[in-house]
């Protein structure tokens, strides 16, 4: 669906538990980038994504930088290599993780 979710605490989890953060974060401040990771308070009103607009009008490299700096944290990248081995030897088929409208 291309509807726009907010998110609540039924349907996220933290960044670091899908994504190793401190490698994002040291892969950010290499290009030179400032961030840092916040915790929604769900019991405010929460911001819309701006979706895949801004992305667009981004230096794409940097944007690919930005990609690559997404590494899996290692109990995400356990379950990927689960998968990975169910495929058997024939792992012509990819498991890909992205945002709803990317």
């Amino acid at each position: 669906s291309l509807e726009n979710v907010l998110p609540t605490e039924r349907n996220s989890v933290p960044f670091s538990q899908v994504f190793d953060s401190k490698h994002f974060l040291a892969q950010m401040h290499s290009l030179g980038i400032e961030a840092t990771f916040v915790t929604f308070d769900f019991t405010k009103e929460q911001i819309q994504c701006a979706g895949m607009g801004d992305v667009k009008k981004a230096d794409e490299q940097i944007m690919l930088q930005v990609i690559k700096a997404f590494k899996p944290s290692p109990s995400m990248q356990t379950i990927i290599e689960q998968i990975k081995e169910s495929f058997g030897e024939d792992q012509s088929d990819v498991i890909c993780l992205h945002h709803r409208d990317g």
